[in-house]
């Protein structure tokens, strides 16, 4: 009973221990360029995003002229932090602002 039971732990800690952080491209929204504006007291936030799941269905032979390659967000608020806020909680995917790991920054 003891060994059953132990074999029953081990099995679910394999199966409980994936990769629940990892990110798979598909499911981000990779940030492009950013623009910031201010209008009527208010600061506005532009940010145009990439669309990597029309880039591949219009490489693999998918209607080209029905995909944007890429999306722009805009949201605003009293300040630029509240902007970006805004503009966070009204993307439905997570943002990637980086680059490659193994590009140097400027």
């Amino acid at each position: 009973m003891k060994m059953k039971c132990t074999f029953i732990l081990l099995l679910s800690v394999f199966v409980l221990a994936g990769c629940w952080d990892s990110n798979e491209p598909e499911r981000l929204m990779y940030a492009n360029g950013l623009g910031i504006d201010y209008k009527n007291g208010k600061v506005l936030v532009h940010l145009q995003i990439i669309n990597m799941k029309g880039l591949a269905k219009s490489e693999s032979g998918g209607d080209p002229s029905s995909l944007s390659a890429a999306d722009v967000g805009t949201a605003t608020g009293n300040t630029l932090e509240e902007a970006l806020f805004n503009l966070y909680h009204t993307a439905d995917r997570r943002i990637y602002w980086g680059g490659p790991k193994n590009q140097p920054h400027i």
